[in-house]
C-alpha cells in the first residue's frame, strides 16, 4: 500500500514571524468563534514555503501547534488546488494526510446509535506498536458496507505506519489494508450489494469517474488523496470506528483489515465468487497485484528478458511470479535470507544471490556486459542507495521500478545524471503494480483458479488478531514471506 507523490524542492524553513502572525490570527478566530477562509488560504501559502521534504514533518507540526491542532480544511484546499498543486507540495501532503487535525465529534447517523462491538489492532502514536482494543463500529451509510473479516495479510506498509515512516492523519489508527470477508450489512440505497456477498478489499478506492479511472489507471484515482487521513474520503471529519469512550479511530486506507469487523465504502470493495477461498485470495488486495504488476505492467518484462528483483518478501515474491509469467529468461532474486531465496526458486526465479553486487555481476555476465533489462526494488525499507544500486545494474534504456517504501520524507537518489540522460535509463514508481483493482483483482482471482498464479504457497504462518505484534516481529526477523491473520 503506497502512492503519495512528493516533490523534491529546495528546503526552506517556516519563519518565526510567520508563526507569530498565524498564532495571532488563530487566536482571534477562536475568540470570535469564526473560521476565516482568507486566513486559511494564507496559512496554506505560508506552509507552502516549507517545501523541503526533510523539513515537512517539522513544518506540519509547527503549523498544527500554531493553529491549535487545526490544519486547513481539505475542501478549501481543493478549491485552491490550481495555485497549490505545483509549488506547494508540503500543503498538498498536509491536506492529503490530514496531519494536525483534531478529530471532530462523532457525526449523527441516519440509523442512530452504535450497533456493532468489535476488536481491532491500533497504533496510538508513532513510533509505536499495535495493540488490540475494543472498538465501536458505525452501521454503514449509503454507499457503504459492513463486513466481517475472514483474513488479513500482514503487509510491511502497516509496519511503516507503526514506525512513523508513513505519517497518518489521526491517532488512534487501526491498521490493515489487505483483507477479505463477508458482507453483514448493506447501507441504505446501495444497489448491487447484498448480505452474504464475498469481497476482497482494495486499499486503493476507485470512483470510476475521475481522469485516472477513466483512463484505466484506477490505482491513481483521486479518492486516494484521503488514504491516510483515517476518515471518509468524502468528509474528513466523518469516522466509522470509535473507542468505547466515543473518541474517533482512523481507518487505514478507509478499510482497516486489522479488525474483526469493519465499515467500508463500496469504492474499496471488489465482489468475488463465493467459491474462492477468502483466506487465500485476500492477498490479491495488495501484495500479489503489487508485485505481479511491478514486473508485468511497470517493468514491462518481455520474453527473453533478464530481470533483477531486490527483496523477496510479500511483494518481491510476486514480482518473481510476474516476471516468470511474462517469459523472462533470467529472473534474479536478491535477498540476504536463505529461506526467501529458496522460496523464490520455487516460484519462478532462475538464480538467487545474497546481495545486489553479485546479482549485478551475474546479469552483466549473461548480457554481454550490458546489464539487466529491468530491476525491481521491493526491499522492505527502501533507501536512496538501493535505487542507485538498481540503476547501476540495468542496461541502456533499462528500467528501475521502485515499489517498496521507506521514510517518505527522505530525499536523494545517488545516480549519475550523465548515465540517466545519455543511456536513456528510466526510474519508474509503481503503485499497486500499476494495476486497476476492480479489473485486475478479478483477473488474478481467475488466474489463481486456473493454476497460473500461486497464492497458497505465499502464506508462511497464520496468526490470531492478538498476535499482530508477533507477526511483525517475525517479518523483521525474516521468517515470513507473508504472515496472515485468520479471524
Amino acid at each position: 500500500m503506497h502512492g503519495l507523490h512528493l516533490s523534491v524542492a529546495p528546503i526552506e524553513r517556516l519563519q518565526r514571524s510567520d508563526c507569530e502572525e498565524l498564532t495571532f490570527e488563530a487566536e482571534a478566530e477562536e475568540r470570535d468563534g469564526r473560521i476565516d477562509e482568507a486566513v486559511d488560504v494564507k496559512r496554506m501559502h505560508v506552509l507552502g514555503r516549507a517545501v523541503g521534504i526533510r523539513e515537512r514533518k517539522v513544518a506540519l507540526q509547527q503549523l498544527a501547534n500554531v493553529l491549535g491542532s487545526r490544519v486547513v480544511d481539505r475542501d478549501l484546499a481543493l478549491r485552491h488546488e490550481r495555485n497549490l498543486r505545483d509549488q506547494n507540495p508540503a500543503v498538498r501532503f498536509a491536506v492529503w494526510c490530514g496531519l494536525g487535525r483534531t478529530p471532530q465529534s462523532r457525526p449523527k447517523k441516519p440509523s442512530g446509535g452504535i450497533l456493532m462491538q468489535t476488536r481491532g489492532a491500533v497504533i496510538r502514536s508513532a513510533p509505536g506498536h499495535y495493540e488490540v482494543v475494543d472498538l465501536e463500529l458505525d452501521d454503514p451509510w449509503q454507499g457503504e458496507l459492513q463486513v466481517k473479516l475472514t483474513a488479513s495479510g500482514l503487509c510491511h506498509s502497516d509496519d511503516h505506519i507503526a514506525t512513523g515512516d508513513i505519517p497518518v492523519g489521526v491517532y488512534p489508527f487501526c491498521g490493515g489494508h489487505e483483507g477479505a470477508g463477508v458482507v453483514e450489512q448493506v447501507g441504505p440505497n446501495t444497489p448491487g450489494w447484498e448480505v452474504g456477498d464475498h469481497v476482497i478489499f482494495s486499499f486503493l478506492p476507485g470512483c470510476g469517474k475521475c481522469r485516472w479511472c477513466a483512463a484505466g489507471m484506477q490505482n491513481l484515482c483521486d479518492l486516494g488523496a484521503g488514504l491516510l487521513s483515517g476518515a471518509r474520503t468524502s468528509d474528513p471529519t466523518s469516522f466509522r470506528m470509535h473507542l468505547d469512550d466515543g473518541s474517533n479511530v482512523g481507518q487505514m486506507c478507509g478499510i482497516s483489515t486489522f479488525a474483526e469487523h469493519t465499515t467500508v465504502s463500496v469504492d474499496s470493495a471488489v465482489k468475488i465468487d463465493k467459491d474462492l477461498p477468502l483466506d487465500k485470495v485476500c492477498l490479491l488486495g495488495c501484495s500479489v497485484g503489487t508485485g505481479w504488476g511491478s514486473a508485468v505492467n511497470s517493468a514491462q518484462v518481455r520474453p527473453g528478458d533478464t530481470v533483477i528483483v531486490m527483496g523477496v518478501g510479500g511483494i518481491g515474491i510476486n514480482a518473481v511470479q510476474g516476471a516468470a509469467h511474462a517469459g523472462a529468461t533470467n529472473i534474479v532474486a536478491v535477498d540476504p535470507v536463505a529461506f526467501k531465496r529458496e522460496k523464490a526458486l520455487e516460484l519462478g526465479a532462475t538464480h538467487t544471490f545474497e546481495d545486489i553486487a553479485e546479482a549485478d555481476a551475474f546479469a552483466k555476465s549473461v548480457t554481454n556486459g550490458q546489464g539487466a533489462d529491468s530491476a525491481i526494488v521491493t526491499i522492505g525499507v527502501v533507501k536512496g542507495e538501493h535505487i542507485g544500486q538498481a540503476f547501476s545494474a540495468i542496461r541502456k534504456a533499462g528500467t528501475v521500478v521502485v515499489t517498496g517504501l521507506g521514510d517518505i520524507t527522505e530525499v536523494g537518489i545517488p545516480v549519475s545524471i550523465g548515465e540517466l540522460t545519455l543511456f536513456q535509463k528510466r526510474i519508474q514508481g509503481s503503485l499497486f503494480g500499476a494495476s486497476s483493482p476492480s479489473a485486475d483483482i478479478l483477473r488474478q482471482a481467475q488466474m489463481y483458479l486456473d493454476g497460473k498464479l500461486k497464492i497458497d504457497e505465499l502464506i508462511t504462518r497464520e496468526y490470531s488478531l492478538d498476535e499482530v505484534a508477533q507477526g511483525y516481529e517475525d517479518m523483521h526477523a525474516g521468517k515470513n514471506i507473508r504472515g496472515l491473520i485468520r479471524y
